[in-house]
């Protein structure tokens, strides 16, 4: 329903079979080894490698030698974003290793980039922006969609694993968000509520679900695994809950899907896992 959803949101644009076109390309990667689309399907830029918490799974929370680390050289971004548009990027992606909204032109960027033509922005975030609004201003910049990740149906949960957070204010702002999208009737941004479940909020996981999958405006909740995305540097065994068991690395299509330009906008991997430029 979701992806139906969403169809019917680029429809109302006029965009429906480019949307289609697109997430077919991204499966098709997916599902054949062998094929590469002859341009990546998505560029991330990240608008700032920095990040405001200090979640227990992630690298930024332990690692002190993360090469590159800040905000994104806005004459470099935009020239990536400008070649993006001449050569029909499907999407633009504005989140790698931080937290996008640190960046206080990440709005511009996002207009820019949809007054041009891209088909789909996107951005992950926190909701703990120190720039007030910034949420509800991408999406007044017609950002195409917004993935909060919220790992915690508790202040005790979310807290005791996103070290750093505030449970109440990420809810105040997510929640203004929300009344924006509804009280003007929009499609977009289309909004993803995800939570990483672990030993701290697997209680919460089923009233996580109820909740958010029936707040208005909220298009879609997903809940995954943890994982270790830190290159093998922790121990991800110490948050695991239920059944959840390590089972080695599948191969992954994302090199075949995208480009991941870091380092302040200088420089371009692959890999979203190559936090250290190996």
């Amino acid at each position: 329903l979701a992806a139906k959803a969403d169809v019917d949101a680029w429809d109302s644009i006029g965009r429906k079979k480019e949307y289609i076109k697109y997430r077919e390309a991204w499966k098709r990667v997916c599902e054949e080894p062998d094929y590469v689309p002859h341009m990546p399907l998505d560029v991330t830029i990240d608008a700032c490698s920095r990040c405001n918490l200090r979640c227990l799974g992630c690298e930024q929370s332990f690692s002190t030698n993360i090469p590159g680390l800040g905000m994104a050289n806005s004459n470099r971004l935009y020239k990536i974003l400008d070649q993006c548009i001449d050569f029909e990027i499907p999407c633009v992606s504005f989140t790698h290793r931080g937290e996008p909204t640190l960046n206080k032109h990440l709005v511009e960027y996002v207009d820019w980039a949809m007054r041009n033509g891209i088909l789909e922005t996107r951005i992950v975030t926190n909701a703990l922006s120190p720039h007030a609004g910034i949420l509800v201003d991408l999406a007044k910049a017609k950002i195409s969609r917004i993935v909060i990740s919220i790992d915690g149906f508790s202040k005790e949960s979310y807290e005791s694993y996103r070290l750093g957070s505030d449970y109440q204010l990420m809810l105040s702002n997510v929640h203004e968000l929300l009344d924006y999208k509804t009280d003007n009737n929009l499609l977009f941004p289309r909004i993803r509520i995800q939570c990483v479940r672990n030993k701290f909020n697997e209680h919460e996981i089923a009233s996580f679900i109820k909740y958010w999958g029936s707040v208005p405006g909220v298009d879609d909740v997903r809940i995954s695994d943890i994982t270790n995305r830190a290159s093998g540097k922790i121990d991800e065994h110490k948050f695991y809950c239920g059944n959840q068991k390590s089972l080695g690395r599948a191969p992954c299509p994302q090199p075949r899907q995208r480009i991941v330009f870091t380092n302040a906008a200088a420089k371009a991997s692959p890999c979203c896992h190559n936090w250290h430029g190996s």
